[in-house]
């Protein structure tokens, strides 16, 4: 609640501070886009847009920095839970407090911006690639496949998620190792998938 706060907090600040974020009004808009990122931002901002329906340029560059204060009060929580695998829950409510905290955070919680859509995307895929090598079954890898798909079709950078799915499995006993991989194919099927649908246009 506190990280909802920080990032909702004065976000209707005028558009034009960033240039990117009068780019992406005109592309949610007009329904076009360069290509230079991956469109699940623009998308989720037109889904919103068309349930909304924003009467200026202003409300609809405050409904995508909606989204992004969204996902960076979602990226709290996965830190969270990543930070609870391994430390007592005192320690990783710490780690989601500083997380909550951190100026790189909140600011870009304030921006029509892919960054922390990213980060969340990102931070849920990895959240379930360790639940898979946990247990690795058909549900968890499907389930990896979708998170991949999205931290994909956030940035292009999250093509780097995929040497990390591959040699992942290697920390584990050769058994387990021979399960993982053997669902991993479910994995690619499901990102792709995810990834073709959000980017068709």
């Amino acid at each position: 609640l506190a990280s909802l706060f920080l990032n909702l907090r004065n976000n209707d600040f005028p558009l034009g501070y960033h240039p990117d974020e009068v780019k992406k009004v005109a592309f949610v808009e007009n329904g076009m886009q360069d290509f230079y990122h991956p469109i699940l931002l623009l998308q989720g901002t037109r889904l919103l847009s068309a349930v909304m329906h924003p009467a200026s340029q202003q409300q609809t560059v405050e409904i995508g920095r909606l989204l992004s204060a969204l996902a960076g009060t979602a990226a709290v929580a996965l830190v969270f839970l990543l930070a609870r695998r391994g430390m007592p829950p005192a320690w990783a409510l710490l780690a989601s407090a500083l997380t909550a905290t951190s100026p790189i955070i909140v600011i870009h919680a304030h921006y029509l911006k892919e960054d922390l859509v990213f980060t969340c995307f990102f931070l849920l895929a990895l959240l379930q690639m360790l639940r898979t090598l946990d247990t690795p079954n058909a549900i968890n890898s499907v389930f990896l496949g979708v998170a991949c798909g999205l931290a994909l079709s956030s940035k292009y950078i999250g093509v780097l998620f995929i040497p990390l799915c591959l040699f992942a499995p290697l920390t584990r006993q050769p058994n387990e190792r021979r399960k993982i991989y053997s669902i991993l194919p479910l994995t690619a099927i499901a990102a792709c998938a995810t990834f073709i649908a959000i980017n068709y246009p």
